[in-house]
């Protein structure tokens, strides 16, 4: 099997996945977090980097925000949305994973 037929199955997704994607969307209508409960819950997990963590709090909130809103009304989606890419950097131990 190449990689192309390997994708295109990736792509279609098949009737054990649909419950993965329910839960999934019911994840994210739920989504209610702000960005300081979000940065509350990196400060758990990650020592100082309290700048990484503003911003990576505010890039999540409104990915989720942006998601739930283009479930609601579908035509948000066909609309330019900037969503900025995140590249976490630093030396091992510094809390990328987190």
């Amino acid at each position: 099997m190449g990689y192309g037929a390997k994708y295109a199955e990736v792509e279609k997704p098949g009737e054990e996945a649909r419950p993965r994607l329910a839960e999934m969307r019911t994840r994210v209508e739920g989504f209610c977090l702000t960005p300081r409960e979000v940065k509350a819950h990196l400060d758990r997990v990650v020592i100082a980097q309290d700048e990484a963590k503003k911003a990576l709090a505010v890039a999540i909130c409104n990915h989720y925000n942006h998601v739930r809103r283009c479930l609601e009304d579908a035509t948000l989606a066909d609309r330019h949305h900037l969503k900025p890419n995140v590249l976490l950097l630093g030396p091992s131990g510094s809390g990328k994973t987190h």
